[in-house]
């Protein structure tokens, strides 16, 4: 019988080794910021989680807010995290990143953000 806890120590190990090494996203304007908030909602909106969180990986810890719409930096966070989140992914560093921003960044009065806060905190809390 596995020791949960060794269990746990094993996964987040494996996680912490999965933390991004680039820093891409500090290099992007925020046209760029825009247009990978849009092709991560389009592979989200595919089915496509794994690559949608991958891409949300490569872009790091960096990337600016700064002249990004709201709307696109909570989706930038936001569906990658519930992405990860659906993959397993909890104990993965990023992933309490993205919710933290998304959770900063949402607009209380759009419903379909309230829906994707509701469902990131669901998936992570239980």
């Amino acid at each position: 019988m596995e020791d949960p806890d060794l269990a746990q120590l094993h996964r987040s190990l494996a996680m912490a080794d999965a933390q991004p090494r680039d820093e891409i996203g500090e290099s992007l304007s925020p046209e760029q910021v825009i247009q990978d908030s849009v092709r991560i909602r389009d592979l989200i909106a595919h089915g496509q989680l794994r690559e949608a969180w991958d891409r949300r990986l490569q872009l790091g810890y960096g990337v600016s807010r700064e002249g990004v719409p709201q709307s696109d930096w909570f989706w930038l966070n936001a569906d990658p995290a519930i992405a990860a989140l659906k993959l397993g992914f909890k104990d993965h560093p990023a992933v309490a990143m993205c919710c933290g921003v998304a959770e900063e960044a949402r607009d209380r009065s759009d419903p379909e953000q309230v829906a994707a806060v509701a469902e990131f905190n669901r998936l992570f809390f239980g």
